[in-house]
């Protein structure tokens, strides 16, 4: 039977039983649902469960007809007393999301496997510890036996076969398991499993009858690691892994919580591709298939009991009547997943307080399994300062809070003596236009002993692909579907988009996370040190590539040898340089990209797949100075529609009413036409991003974009004070800014001069003390029908901002308008480009060119079809429709994105306080 999203909770199918199933054991098999599910066979009642994420199984040998068409039926009730502990923000979709399946066994047969293993570092030998328990029903019989073989993933064996007894003598007895087999191995220079180098095996198990009778076989993929605590660190295989981590809910953009193994194999590959090594189940266990993937292509897991009370948040922990349910779903898990390596800890569920319900299932799980840590983030987090961190030892082994300020995990790590590494479970909020400041938690990562990363929220965005009316695809989020009550977009808070394309804050985390560092030892001569972030890899499966740019364009080029650095080693290099082009360059801007790229083929990566990449500026010529810049002859017309200022290069019209620049015109064979559609004008708005509040919400008083609004940022108006006023080779104009609370919210004022190059634009802001931090500080104008491509220097090529530009680099990208829009589910902000030095924007129909030129310091800035109205008011993408003229954001700042939708702001050098700005830039038309 396959899953399916049935609204009605009512899953029914006829079957017929092969008439070789007479005699023998009949077992039906859930995979998962959302939901209390309730069985019938033939309208009898075969049983029900709770916690159905995990699977569960039916003996319905008695239920069947092996000689008629059986009618299976499942009803799935969405909400009931266990909907108070799966209260995960997700949505909410009950029915069957697994596989459903009928299988049999003889009346006695395997019930159990569990291959304990373990690893010395020291030494290199693997050990296993290996139980099998056998079920016989109610008469044990002697002269049963379990062959077992041990082979690796090539199908070569690693033993003879070998076999044990099935022990029927310990009924009366301590031992474990009472009926079954017990073998303990060990293994002289086993390959480790580990998420660098995933080496696997296969273990071959056979129930033998008194006969000598092969009666069951069956196999499981296993691997040989150790994971323990030891200073303040998590080792595994003995060393202290930094956590790349992502957390990951089960999500179809068409199928809701239906996955197949393709789309599980899509997230793990894109996870790989971007340096993602290790996945937080959030908040339920995976289909086994996810972790047979993770097994076989290298990623640590966080399994998670499906266990969370969030409304309920310190109380049900404490209450008696679920004291069963909250053991039982950690027993399941674990009993269902003990064989995978790649499950490094057992998490205790998810924002449900502690209690001792928890102390209870982490007994368990403790006795049944001590080759893993437990984890459990409410047993560190009795109130929501970091003080209270060293709590909560019996259910936890790490400490790993949720969105910590960087602060704080700086100041526990260098006050506190707690033995337990910090590995959050929960940080960088990816809701939208965000991961902000990923780069000072990485620098901290790296710098502070027991900081060992931990896990983004979230990787995906939980959109629903629809169409609107108007035949545009989008993707849907909470209150789409009438649902009551709901959280919104509040679902779209993921590193990628439903189909799996990532956002840009996704290449922001490959950046920190690759396993390559280089440093630029020399410039002259040319010298680089590359060092090895492994853990246990040689970088000798990667190739590195370097090449000499000038001004965007290659002009040098060679290759590099990794073989033989080893994991935490370095090695240095000197480039060859087919010519001395360091000492005679007079271009712009001189750089040196160096890339790694896999030599082969790698699991989910393809050869040829960059890992990794490091850039330096070696040399640059700098930004003007403004007052550097020669004024031009220039001829100035005043009359009650147009205030003009030209020269032998360009046109300036102002309107006397506003004061504002509203015309531009090359100066070629007559004036030409006038390139502006809007007139530039002063901005501290910006189109809202989730980060700085959610506009769907309310309750949102504290967030940035609560205080914007109660201060009327979004509704300044400019009232002319100094109208345009002509100097010796100048005109100036103030305004004062204005909202409904604020008349003296500040004032703005802009010089312009004609000077050999263009118009030259000086800015100064002078801000009322009493305004909160603001959004940005720039100007915006439109441009005419045509203009479409865009070349600019600065960090590219993708979109960034202020606090989060790591993963970019300067030099001189090309792009196109259309490309520089971000499609959040939410529209909101985007598109921005950070420390520019020049933004030129070309409709090559017409031939024509606007070039904005930073002075003094760079700028940011964006170029889109939409403006910052048009993306404020949209709730869906298909709420935009792009429009022919180009809007244009010259900023000299722009507020950074953080995480504060639901983590922690922006750092404090990343906001705008309310000061006095000057900033400059230069207009040039081609």
């Amino acid at each position: 039977f396959t899953p399916e999203r049935n609204p009605t909770g009512v899953y029914s199918r006829q079957f017929e039983i092969e008439p070789g199933w007479a005699g023998r054991r009949i077992v039906l098999h859930f995979g998962g649902v959302e939901g209390v599910l309730q069985v019938f066979i033939n309208g009898s009642f075969v049983g029900l469960s709770k916690d159905s994420r995990l699977p569960v199984e039916f003996d319905v040998t008695d239920f069947v007809k092996l000689d008629a068409v059986n009618t299976l039926t499942a009803v799935v009730i969405q909400f009931s007393d266990a909907s108070f502990i799966e209260d995960q923000d997700q949505w909410w979709l009950g029915g069957i999301h697994r596989e459903v399946y009928l299988y049999s066994t003889g009346t006695t047969y395997l019930e159990d496997i569990f291959a304990r293993t373990d690893f010395e570092p020291k030494t290199g030998e693997g050990s296993l510890d290996l139980s099998v328990r056998v079920d016989m029903g109610r008469t044990p019989e002697e002269g049963w036996s379990i062959n077992w073989q041990l082979f690796d993933m090539e199908r070569k064996a690693l033993t003879e076969p070998a076999s044990v007894p099935v022990d029927t003598t310990r009924l009366r007895l301590t031992e474990w398991p009472r009926v079954g087999a017990q073998v303990k191995a060990t293994f002289p220079g086993i390959a480790p499993w580990s998420a660098e180098l995933p080496h696997c095996y296969r273990l071959l198990v056979s129930l033998v009858n008194p006969k000598g009778e092969l009666v069951e076989a069956t196999s499981i993929r296993m691997g040989f690691r150790r994971v323990e605590i030891n200073d303040r660190q998590m080792l595994v295989n003995g060393k202290a892994v930094m956590i790349h981590g992502v957390n990951r809910h089960d999500h179809s953009e068409t199928e809701g919580k239906v996955l197949s193994e393709a789309l599980m194999r899509k997230d793990l590959e894109v996870m790989k591709a971007f340096n993602v090594n290790a996945v937080r189940t959030s908040h339920y266990p995976n289909d086994p298939r996810f972790y047979d993937l993770c097994d076989e292509y290298g990623f640590y897991v966080i399994d998670e009991a499906n266990l969370e009370s969030h409304d309920f948040h310190n109380q049900i922990c404490h209450d008696k009547r679920y004291l069963n349910a909250f053991v039982e779903r950690g027993m399941r898990m674990v009993m269902r997943d003990k064989n995978h390596p790649c499950i490094i800890m057992w998490s205790l569920g998810n924002e449900s307080g502690y209690g001792a319900n928890h102390d209870a299932m982490a007994g368990y799980i403790r006795r049944y399994d001590p080759s893993r840590l437990l984890h459990y983030e409410g047993a560190i987090s009795r109130t929501q300062t970091f003080a209270d961190w060293d709590q909560g030892h019996l259910a936890t082994d790490i400490i790993c809070p949720m969105y910590p300020e960087i602060e704080d995990l700086v100041a526990w790590v260098s006050e506190n003596r707690d033995p337990r590494p910090v590995i959050m479970c929960e940080y960088s909020h990816a809701m939208g236009n965000s991961n902000g400041c990923l780069r000072e938690y990485y620098e901290a990562f790296e710098k502070y002993h027991g900081l060992q990363g931990g896990f983004i929220w979230e990787w995906i965005d939980h959109g629903l692909r629809q169409t609107s009316p108007g035949g545009k695809d989008y993707w849907a989020y909470g209150g789409d579907f009438g649902d009551v009550p709901n959280d919104a977009n509040f679902i779209a808070d993921g590193l990628v988009w439903p189909d799996r394309v990532p956002h840009p804050g996704l290449t922001e985390f490959k950046y920190l996370a690759q396993p390559v560092k280089v440093a630029l030892v020399s410039d002259s001569p040319l010298e680089v040190e590359i060092t090895s972030k492994h853990d246990f890899r040689d970088l000798g499966y990667l190739q590195a590539k370097w090449r000499l740019t000038a001004d965007g364009e290659n002009i040098d080029k060679g290759m590099l040898s990794l073989t033989g650095i080893r994991p935490g080693k370095s090695k240095r290099f000197a480039l060859k340089l087919a010519h001395d082009v360091l000492s005679a360059f007079e271009g712009e801007i001189l750089g040196l990209h160096v890339s790694f790229t896999l030599l082969e083929a790698d699991g989910l990566r393809p050869a040829g797949h960059e890992v990794a990449w490091e850039h330096f500026v070696l040399q640059e010529s700098g930004l003007l100075a403004t007052e550097s810049l020669t004024a031009l002859p220039v001829d100035r017309v005043s009359d009650a529609q147009t205030l003009r200022l030209s020269s032998s290069q360009i046109v300036a019209d102002f309107s006397p009413e506003t004061g504002e620049l509203i015309g531009l015109r090359r100066v070629a064979s007559g004036e030409g036409d006038n390139l502006l559609a809007a007139p530039l004008r002063f901005t501290w708005w910006r189109s809202a991003i989730d980060n700085d509040g959610m506009k769907l919400w309310t309750g949102q008083d504290e967030k940035p974009l609560g205080k914007w609004q109660a201060a009327g940022i979004h509704e300044t108006s400019h009232t002319l004070i100094e109208p345009p006023a002509w100097g010796d080779d100048s005109l100036r104009v103030g305004w004062r800014l204005s909202t409904p609370q604020l008349d003296e919210a500040g004032t703005f004022r802009q010089i312009f001069k004609l000077v050999d190059g263009g118009l030259l634009v000086s800015n100064e802001l002078v801000c009322a003390e009493s305004l909160p931090d603001l959004p940005r500080v720039g100007t915006q104008f439109a441009l005419q029908e045509g203009f479409k491509r865009v070349v600019y220097c600065g960090n590219g090529p993708q979109e960034n901002y202020r606090d989060r530009n790591a993963a970019a680099w300067v030099e001189r990208f090309e792009t196109t308008v259309s490309d520089m829009y971000v499609p959040y589910i939410m529209p909101q902000e985007c598109g921005n480009r950070s420390e520019v030095r020049w933004f030129a924007l070309h409709d090559t129909a017409q031939d024509r060119m606007v070039c904005i030129q930073a002075l003094d310091a760079p700028l940011e800035c964006k170029a889109l079809h939409f403006s910052d109205r048009d993306l404020y008011a949209a709730k869906h993408t298909f709420d935009l429709e792009p429009c022919a003229e180009t809007w244009v954001s010259i900023d000299a700042a722009q507020r950074g994105v953080g995480t504060k939708s639901c983590g922690p702001d922006t750092l404090p050098q990343y906001k705008l306080p309310p000061q006095t700005y000057r900033w400059s830039f230069l207009i040039c038309l081609g």
